[in-house]
């Protein structure tokens, strides 16, 4: 039977002579077809033969056309003997190859077995006795084109790969030390955090809140002054009143603060201090900026509340070098208003 390519795949073809017979493609050569040259293609190649002596080998060369794997099954050693495997490409000069038994994987051996070698790029592979304490082995190659067989060589990295059992090193936690992922002992699942509350365990997460209590037609305004530093602010915020409530965010004041607040740091062990500020109460500029985010809702004996609940859909980057105005207006009076502000500051990866 001999092979053709077709619109990308090997396919089987028979060709067939002007007398109607099928024609023979396996003489040295292979036939002639218009400009193509057609032959069989080799499926299995065997090779058999004794080592009786140290030095002597066994080879099988050339390997087929398209050869992937070559196996050998060595037979009748006896104790004391070690056969080396070895491959050329040039056809000469000969080096040591990894073989595989299907639990390890040695150049050498000294036992009666099976073995996997490579055979894609080499011309030739051999068993020699390298040690010999007597007696007749019987050797067997037997070389097969198709996929070619994946044969691990040389040890795994220390700590990274374990054959049977593979450690996952989920993070780096310095520059040499990686620690493993750990599991839930309840449901073996993979335990995770989100990004926001990372920042909380990073100690680059902050937050700032306050209450006034607000009379009917008045407002409250809270600056917050974003540095000018490419470590920005993501920003989420939550307003709550005990009546009719509206709440105005303006983006690019020109305002001062009145009263600077506290800006805490959720990682109460950390020493990190963010850069924005926020004040209570604006003072001198002319402008309170553009207004981009409002809402209003609540009665005169119903509760408002406003701003972040699902992180994903609510958080703002604040821009660099910017100033905010937060305003809260009361519609009602003795209308006591609350401001959640949480942050956490984060500089982009070129």
């Amino acid at each position: 039977m001999a092979w053709t390519i077709l619109a990308g795949r090997i396919q089987p073809v028979c060709l067939i002579d002007e007398d109607g017979h099928i024609a023979d493609v396996s003489a040295a050569g292979g036939l002639q077809v218009g400009e193509v040259v057609v032959s069989s293609m080799p499926v299995n190649t065997l090779v058999t033969g004794t080592i009786m002596a140290l030095g002597e080998t066994v080879t099988i060369q050339p390997l087929p056309n398209g050869c992937a794997t070559v196996a050998v099954q060595i037979a009748n050693m006896a104790v004391g003997c070690q056969l080396n495997f070895e491959a050329t490409v040039n056809g000469t000069d000969w080096q040591p190859v990894e073989a595989s038994n299907g639990t390890q994987t040695v150049n050498a051996t000294a036992y009666n077995d099976i073995y996997i070698l490579p055979g894609a790029g080499y011309v030739g592979t051999r068993v020699r006795a390298a040690l010999w304490g007597g007696g007749t082995a019987n050797i067997t190659f037997l070389a097969s084109i198709g996929m070619s067989a994946a044969i691990l060589t040389g040890a795994l990295p220390a700590g990274t790969n374990l054959i049977g059992t593979i450690g996952l090193n989920a993070y780096r936690s310095s520059d040499a030390t990686y620690q493993p992922a750990r599991l839930d002992k309840a449901t073996n699942t993979i335990q995770t955090i989100d990004y926001s509350h990372h920042e909380i365990h990073a100690g680059s997460h902050f937050f700032v809140t306050d209450y006034q209590t607000i009379g009917a037609a008045a407002t409250v305004d809270w600056l917050i002054t974003v540095p000018n530093t490419t470590s920005w602010p993501h920003l989420t915020f939550e307003v709550q009143g005990t009546a009719i409530t509206t709440v105005t965010l303006f983006e690019g004041a020109d305002r001062t603060g009145s009263t600077a607040l506290t800006v805490q740091n959720n990682d109460r062990n950390s020493i990190t201090a963010s850069g924005m500020t926020v004040h209570r109460g604006t003072a001198g500029g002319t402008t309170d900026g553009t207004a981009i985010w409002q809402s209003s809702g609540g009665a005169a004996a119903g509760s408002f509340r406003g701003g972040a609940d699902n992180r994903s859909e609510t958080e703002i980057i604040l821009k660099q070098a910017t100033k905010y105005v937060m305003r809260i207006t009361s519609g009602t009076a003795s209308n006591i208003c609350a401001l959640k502000l949480r942050w956490y500051d984060h500089t982009n990866i070129a």
